[in-house]
């Protein structure tokens, strides 16, 4: 039987790499707020930014009342409003 062998000898440290801080500029876009024609941008949020609002709760009836409407015609226009 074969013994399992340690990567790392005993004792050393399980840290190869120092701890550092790694801060990367994230690509930003433009957000724009209801309605869907408005053409002037109301902020510029990075990808992170977006992923924390979709996944957040500010807009979170507004999308449950969305999609609630059957027919694409109402839809359209409640994204208008």
């Amino acid at each position: 039987m074969i013994e399992e062998m340690d990567v790392l000898p005993k004792n050393q440290d399980q840290n190869i790499l120092p701890e550092t801080e790694l801060l990367i500029a994230l690509p930003k876009f433009s957000f724009f707020r209801c309605p869907v024609t408005n053409t002037l941008p109301n902020a510029e949020i990075s990808l992170l930014d977006a992923y924390k609002v979709i996944k957040g709760n500010r807009y979170k009836a507004r999308t449950a009342e969305l999609r609630n409407f059957t027919e694409g015609t109402i839809a359209s226009k409640y994204k208008r409003t």
